[in-house]
Formats: C-alpha cells, structure tokens, sequence
C-alpha cells in the first residue's frame, strides 16, 4: 500500500514539475515581450523620467529592517 502511495505521488510531482517549468518559459518569453517593445517604443518611462534608474534610493518605509 505504501509503495502505491509513493508512485502515485511521484507521478503528481512530476506533472508539477512540468508545469512549473512551462509557467517559467510563459514568465521569460512574457517579460522578453516587454522588453523588446520597451525598447522599440525608446524605454519611454525612463526618458521621461517616471523610472528614474540612476537615482534609485532606499526609503525608510520600504526597508525591512527590525529594530
């Protein structure tokens, strides 16, 4: 009984896995979407300035610090 159980959860595992690595490729292949059209599009949010990569600061609220 106990051998049955450890097959059949094995079989689940590896459907799983499957699907987990199909909804990593979904994730890449979605954000290379977006960076390529970011791109085409001249990275708009950072030329105007709504994205200010250079300037990014740590602000107290965001940090997780305890104490």
């Amino acid at each position: 009984m106990r051998a049955h159980l450890r097959v059949c959860a094995s079989c689940r595992m590896r459907s799983l896995e499957t699907a987990a690595t199909a909804g990593v490729f979904i994730v890449l292949a979605l954000a290379g979407i977006i960076a390529v059209e970011a791109l085409r599009a001249g990275l708009p949010a950072i030329a105007s300035g709504e994205l200010p990569l250079w300037e990014l600061q740590a602000r107290p609220h965001v940090c997780l610090r305890s104490g």
